[in-house]
């Protein structure tokens, strides 16, 4: 078999396993209290997988990112997290840490 078939398999089956579990959310989601240890575990998870990617993104990039330098993309990043942190404000926290990314690998 060829590789786009491959490829072509792997996007659906993530498409069908994303939608199941969102049909599953919205079939439960009355039952189940946001409050509970096994809604608790669950964001919990979520958000440790978040930040496993984001840091497998920064450490160990692909592609035209990986031609950037590290502590480029982590100022970027900390400028972001502080950002995020002082204001909550999700899309001035991006504009910062894009910003200071580009300006960091323009000027160095």
């Amino acid at each position: 078999m060829s590789a786009e078939y491959y490829s072509a398999a792997a996007v659906g089956l993530a498409i069908i396993a994303t939608f199941v579990w969102r049909f599953l959310g919205v079939l439960i989601y009355q039952k189940v209290d946001a409050d509970s240890l096994i809604m608790r575990l669950i964001n919990m998870l979520a958000y440790s997988l978040l930040g496993a990617v984001m840091m497998h993104l920064m450490v160990a990039p692909t592609g035209l990112l990986a031609t950037s330098a590290l502590p480029h993309r982590l100022a970027g990043l900390l400028v972001g997290l502080a950002l995020l942190a002082l204001i909550r404000k999700l899309p001035i926290a991006l504009l910062g840490a894009i910003s200071t990314f580009g300006i960091l690998s323009l000027l160095f």
